[in-house]
Formats: C-alpha cells, structure tokens, sequence
C-alpha cells in the first residue's frame, strides 16, 4: 500500500511552484505560467539560456592534461610482465621495472577505461605522471627487498 505525501502548507501539491505574476500554482518544470505568460528565470539552465550558454550537466567529468596535452596518470593499478620479457628480449637487463608493463588510470577517466603501457611509454609522459610511475615503481622495489 502506498502512502500518500501531504500537500504543501496553503494546499499546493508537491512539486510545484507558485506564480508570481498571477499567484496561482503551476508545475515546478514549467518555464513560463500557463495563466498569465509570467516567465520563470530563476533557474541555471535558465540563467545559462539567457546568457547564449549551452545548459550544462551536474556532472561533468574532463580528464585532466599535462601542459604538453599529454593524459595525467592518477594511478598504476597493476603489474604484467611485458611480452618482451617473457621472450627473453628484455629491452635494459639492468633494470627491471623495464621488464613489466603497467595498467594505468587516468585522472578524471573511469577505472574501465584504464590501458597498459609500457615502462618506456610512462617514462615519455609529463613530470606529474612520472612521479607517479617513480613512486610505484620505488614501492614495489621497497616490497620486494622486504620479501627477501
């Protein structure tokens, strides 16, 4: 069984809005008073209409850039080793972050949207992202000696 909402102090329904030009009540999404032509310019997007501005969402979500244009890593997720590594043709024996590939997330990018790179393809990228590819991959050198 459903329960019924109580009306608004004065007797006005819910979700409505009362005219000023005309006093009567109409719906909250109307524009304009249907009994007096009053038009109602208190919202955003109509703010924005009037203004000549394309009405925008709530949620916007832009991925961040580096000044070069290049997409800021937010974090590395997860490690593979790179197919190189498993052929044996490891690019720089001397150095083993080199011999993994990594599952990146961009900022301002859903986690599903997240690809793997190369350690060369993240050392390529601007300095945000770099530090955050130097902070992990430091970490997982710091995890790996306390293991042995």
């Amino acid at each position: 069984r459903r329960k019924r909402r109580r009306p608004l102090p004065g007797g006005r329904p819910h979700a409505s809005k009362i005219c000023p030009g005309c006093g009567r009540t109409v719906g909250n999404a109307s524009q304009a008073c249907k009994h007096c032509d009053y038009t109602f310019t208190g919202g955003r997007k109509a703010r924005e209409k009037q203004r000549g501005e394309k009405a925008t969402t709530k949620h916007v979500f832009a991925e961040e850039r580096e000044p070069d244009g290049e997409r800021v890593v937010d974090k590395i997720l997860a490690r593979r080793p790179s197919s190189e590594a498993l052929s044996g043709l490891v690019l720089t024996p001397h150095d083993d972050k080199y011999a993994y590939e990594y599952l990146v997330k961009f900022k301002g990018v859903s986690a599903a949207h997240a690809e793997w790179l190369s350690a060369e393809r993240l050392q390529q990228t601007g300095k945000r992202s770099r530090q955050v590819f130097q902070r992990y991959a430091a970490k997982r050198l710091e995890e790996e000696e306390e293991e042995e």
